[in-house]
């Protein structure tokens, strides 16, 4: 199958002038980028890509939920080196929504950055929910975002024990949102128009054990922080458009 070209031609009257030119040029360029985030399955299917990766999709979904609804996200990462952070810094516009990428990767800079307490990781283990969970109390707090994953695991080839073998990952969701409170003043009378709130999407923390070698560990790592940073989002803008 040969790759399909697209040729777009635009014809531009010359009474239009320079602002207009550039008030239509943003104009396709918003559309074009909606079409490619909404259809990028059929794209791809166009420009004879095999497969898209799916941290593509996911990334480009949640981006789509969190510009919509004006909600932001951050990342703590220790075994991915970052995975998370690349994958949705890839979308063009991240700087909307994308707050703080931290890689946290021995337990001194957990303690420093995160605020992990040493007898946290004396008792459980970098690669525990106990630990992954207080990564991701620090990381909000730090960031201020409204919702955040944090992941520790082992991704080999060493490392690995009968307790927590190589492909061991641990990963912990969770955040809120403020609806500030709304308000109106007519004829001198302040009016209230809506409470305030703080909605708290049901924080989740899981642990996986993947089979693979690094790179694959890493991958499904990635992949499932990622699908439940979804989730998050999902919930939060339910939770938001309800209340």
């Amino acid at each position: 199958m040969k790759p399909v070209g697209l040729n777009l031609r635009f014809l531009v009257g010359a009474s239009l002038g320079v602002i207009g030119a550039q008030n239509l040029s943003l104009g396709i360029y918003r559309c074009s980028r909606h079409c490619l985030f909404r259809h990028f399955r059929l794209f791809s299917l166009l420009m004879n890509i095999d497969q898209i990766p799916v941290t593509v999709t996911q990334s480009a979904q949640l981006s789509e939920i969190l510009l919509t609804n004006k909600l932001t996200v951050a990342t703590a990462e220790s075994c991915t080196g970052g995975g998370v952070a690349h994958a949705l810094t890839s979308i063009p516009g991240c700087s909307a929504w994308f707050e703080l990428g931290m890689v946290t990767y021995s337990n001194r800079m957990k303690e420093c950055f995160l605020g992990v307490k040493p007898s946290l990781l004396s008792e459980f283990g970098a690669v525990s929910e106990a630990v992954v969970e207080a990564m991701l109390a620090g990381l909000l707090e730090q960031s201020q975002a409204n919702i955040g994953v944090a992941v520790s695991g082992i991704a080999g080839p060493g490392g690995g024990t009968l307790e927590k073998p190589v492909g061991t990952v641990c990963f912990a969701w969770g955040g809120s949102v403020t609806r500030v409170q709304e308000k109106a003043v007519a004829f001198g009378v302040e009016a209230s128009l809506g409470s305030s709130s703080l909605m708290r999407p049901s924080s989740k923390s899981t642990t996986c054990f993947f089979t693979g070698d690094r790179a694959e560990v890493r991958s499904k790592a990635v992949d499932v922080a990622l699908s439940g940073l979804l989730e998050m989002a999902e919930q939060l803008r339910v939770e938001k458009n309800t209340v």
